[in-house]
Parts: C-alpha cells; sequence; structure tokens
C-alpha cells in the first residue's frame, strides 16, 4: 500500500494475479488449470474467489483502527488465498480423489550364473539381571556393602532405607526408598527436612561380578536429587579393582514443573565408562552409588535445607548372546527377540534389510569371500563383522546380535554433571586422608571409598 498518483506496482504478485485472473483472452484458462483437477469448477468473477488464488483491490483506503479517518488516495492490495469459495462451493459433497493403484508385485531377482546368496537372521540379546535392589524391607541391603569411610571424624551417616520421598512408582506413596544418609547411627536419628551432614562419604557397593559372556550390560537406577549445585553430588560408577571408581554424578535438583515427584532414571553403560573403557569381557567388576558432600553449604540462600539424594529400583542386567545360562543369583530377565531394520552390508556395497522377523538375504554375490557389516542407528552388533566364504555356494545361518547402545545420562536441565560453567574440567576435586574426587566435563574419578583396615580383594 503506497501514497501517491501512481498505483504500487507489485511486480511478483500482480504478474501472478495477472496469470491467475487476467487472462479472459484466453478463455480463462489458467484459472481453469488451478481448479477443475479434483475439484468443482465454481469459478466466478475474476478477482473474486478460487481454490488457490490471490485477490487485486485498487481505490482510497481507510484503515479501521486509523482514529484520523486519513483515507489513502490510491491503495492497490494483493491478498494471497488458500481457500475462498463462491456462494455455490458444495460444502457437504468433498472432492473424491482416488487412492493411487497398488504397486505391482516384485519377483526376487533370479539367480546370476556363478553367484550365491548369504542369509542370516538378526536378533536382540538375551537379558539377565545380575542384581536387583527395589530399596525395600526385604530385601535391603541383601549382598550391597554399605561403607561410610570417614565416620570416625564426620559421622556415621550411611544408605539406608527412607520413606522420606514417594517411591519412584509413585504406585504406593509410603513404599521404601534408598537415603543416601538415611541409614547408620547418625543418619537414623535425622528428620525428613533436614539437610544433609557436611563432608558426607557414603557408599553402597556391589561385587565383584563378571560380565564374561555380555555383549552389553547397565546398570539402571531412578535417583531423586536436591543438593548443592556442582559441589555435593550422587555418582553412580563402577570399578574394577574395587578402589578406583569410575562414572557419572549428579547435582542440583531434579525437581521441576515438568518434573514434580523429581525422580530421574539414569543409566550406566559398562561398554563406555568414563576414563576406563568397555568392561564388557572383565572377570571382576564393582558398581557402586556414592553421596559426596562438601564442608560448607547444606541449605539454599532462602535457608530452605538441602534434601539430599534418593534411590530406587535399581537393576543390574547384562545382554548374553546363545543359550541363557543364568549364574548364581542371576534371572533371565527377558529372552531374546528378533531385530528388525537392520542394514547388512558386503563391502562390494550390495545390501539388505531385516524384515519383522530378522531374517536377510543377500542374493547374485561373487563366489568370494564377503565382509558382511550390521548397522541400525542406535545399536552396537555383536561380532562387529562377519567374513562369509561363498566359493562352494550359498551360505546360511549368518547371526548377528543388536543391543542398544544409546544409553546417555538422561539428564533434565537443572541435573547436570557436577562442573561449573565458569571453571575448566579438572578444577573440581574433593580431598581428604582416606579419598580423592576429581571430575571432568563427562564424568568422575573416585578413589579410596574404603577404610584403610578394609583391605582390599
Amino acid at each position: 500500500m503506497k501514497d501517491g498518483a501512481t498505483p504500487n506496482r507489485i511486480a511478483v504478485e500482480r504478474a501472478v494475479y495477472f496469470w491467475m485472473y487476467e487472462d479472459k483472452a484466453y478463455g480463462w484458462g489458467h484459472r481453469h488449470a488451478l481448479l477443475w483437477n479434483a475439484f468443482n469448477d465454481n469459478s466466478g468473477s475474476a478477482g473474486k474467489e478460487g481454490f488457490i488464488g490471490l485477490g487485486h483491490a485498487r481505490g482510497a483506503y481507510t484503515h479501521p483502527s486509523d482514529p484520523t479517518k486519513t483515507r489513502w488516495p490510491n491503495a492497490d492490495m494483493i491478498v494471497l488465498n488458500i481457500f475462498d469459495p463462491c456462494a455455490s462451493w458444495a460444502y457437504a459433497a468433498p472432492p473424491v480423489v482416488k487412492p493411487p493403484p497398488d504397486p505391482a508385485p516384485v519377483d526376487p531377482p533370479a539367480p546370476q550364473p556363478n553367484t550365491a546368496k548369504v542369509s542370516g537372521k538378526t536378533r536382540q540379546p538375551a537379558w539377565v539381571t545380575i542384581n536387583s535392589q527395589p530399596f525395600e524391607p526385604n530385601t535391603w541391603p541383601g549382598n550391597w556393602e554399605v561403607s561410610v569411610p570417614n565416620k570416625s571424624t564426620n559421622g556415621d551417616y550411611a544408605w539406608g532405607l527412607s520413606d522420606c520421598v514417594p517411591g519412584s512408582d509413585l504406585v504406593d506413596p509410603g513404599s521404601r526408598t534408598g537415603r543416601a544418609v538415611g541409614g547408620g547411627v547418625d543418619g537414623t536419628k535425622l528428620a525428613c527436612g533436614d539437610p544433609y551432614p557436611h563432608n558426607a562419604r557414603s557408599w553402597m557397593i556391589y561385587g565383584p561380578f563378571n560380565l564374561r559372556d555380555a555383549i552389553a550390560a547397565d546398570l539402571r537406577v531412578n535417583v531423586w536429587v536436591h543438593t548443592e549445585p556442582y559441589t555435593d553430588m550422587l555418582c553412580i560408577a563402577a570399578s574394577t579393582d574395587k578402589r578406583t571408581f569410575n562414572g557419572p554424578c549428579v547435582s542440583g535438583s531434579s525437581i521441576s514443573d515438568a518434573n514434580p515427584w523429581g525422580w530421574v532414571a539414569e543409566t550406566l553403560d559398562l561398554n563406555r565408562v568414563y576414563k576406563t573403557g568397555s568392561l564388557l569381557g572383565r572377570d571382576k567388576i564393582w558398581v557402586a552409588l556414592a553421596f559426596i558432600t562438601d564442608d560448607t553449604v547444606n541449605r539454599d540462600s532462602k535457608g530452605q535445607a538441602y534434601r539430599g539424594a534418593y534411590a530406587d529400583r535399581l537393576v543390574l542386567s547384562k545382554g548374553v548372546i546363545g543359550a541363557v545360562a543364568a549364574g548364581e543369583g542371576e534371572v533371565v530377565a527377558a529372552a531374546a527377540s528378533p531385530l528388525d531394520g537392520v542394514r547388512i552390508t558386503a563391502q562390494n556395497g550390495a545390501w539388505a534389510m531385516t524384515d519383522a522377523n530378522g531374517n536377510f538375504t543377500l542374493p547374485n554375490l561373487s563366489k568370494i569371500r564377503h565382509i558382511l557389516t550390521p548397522s541400525k542407528e542406535g545399536f552396537q552388533f555383536y561380532p562387529p563383522t562377519i567374513t562369509v566364504d561363498l566359493s562352494k555356494g550359498d551360505v546360511t545361518n549368518v547371526a548377528f546380535v543388536g543391543s542398544s547402545s544409546i544409553h546417555e545420562m538422561l539428564y533434565i536441565p537443572t541435573l547436570r554433571s557436577p562442573r561449573r560453567p565458569s571453571t575448566s574440567a579438572a578444577e573440581l576435586a574433593v580431598t581428604d586422608a582416606s579419598f580423592q574426587l576429581q571430575c571432568g566435563a563427562e564424568g568422575c574419578t573416585l578413589i579410596g571409598p574404603l577404610d584403610a583396615g578394609d583391605g582390599l580383594p
């Protein structure tokens, strides 16, 4: 819209408008081309309606909200309409669009001379529960070692059962959970609303166990955290010597408007442990939950108590291949099942996708050795590749086992790995005579959780 003696020239819009609505010399062919396919051609006068079109008007104009009622001497307006029907539009009669024809069946490629095929199956591992801890009176502490390395100097605050926070399943508000400082001589005296103590060193440790037959393994636990951000923390860690533990730590508050109950599911992937790497195939492994606090703050700026850390529904499990032979104390949680949507690729570029039953076939391969590689986003495979020899003909029963490899810690915005944004990764450390903790951007290393007299295995 423009004030002036000469109408505003809106080149592109006017060109489209003219093409659609001012082609009378061509029998309104352009308008019919827009309206006829799958719709009734109820076209009226130019510029008034259309299924897809541009409206055009010219003349004096006054905006309704203009208190001065100023009239523009010349106005040129073009409006794009998505649907602007005429009076005779049949609202009750929607257009009928024919569905596309069914695709013609495709015959499988015929075998080519001097070629062979390879076929097989992909499946998920069978999952075995190594240990579970629901934090209830009939299971606690079970075979978990409860340790307080510094209780002689800073008090006996250990892991223990509590009903201060409703259980993470939220079904029974009275169900017990694990409180990081709810056990021990001093911890049992804490009220639900009391702040956690300074210099807490509260551990619960399980092991040793082995992952000799595992192609995947993880420790999953629901946690509730309310601590001084970046400094006091709950760590979920693993070790191969029961002295040095590595893993992620969380601090801050897990309570938010989006998560009012405060429970967050956390996973420690034992195939990708901070600084340690994969623990798959190892003989002796320990896992731990450790609650660590410093000697300063345990209340927020308003004087409200930080309530510490809680845990619930802990499950340590491994994925295995072949026949499931659970060891002592182990429970088979889920049998192996097919894995579809896996791309099996040969080194010459030929590939096939597994079907709903996990089956695949790669036909018309040269009669030579081929390396087959499985891939699916979010999965790792055992074995990573298989070499097949087709020199003597077809090969069948090739088997891959795929396990989900995406087990990132499920942080919410206020629950983060304890590294202050303004400091380097190496600056966060807690040290005393028997204990050290050093945190980087991806996780933490905890050294010396046991008393000197406890010894090592």
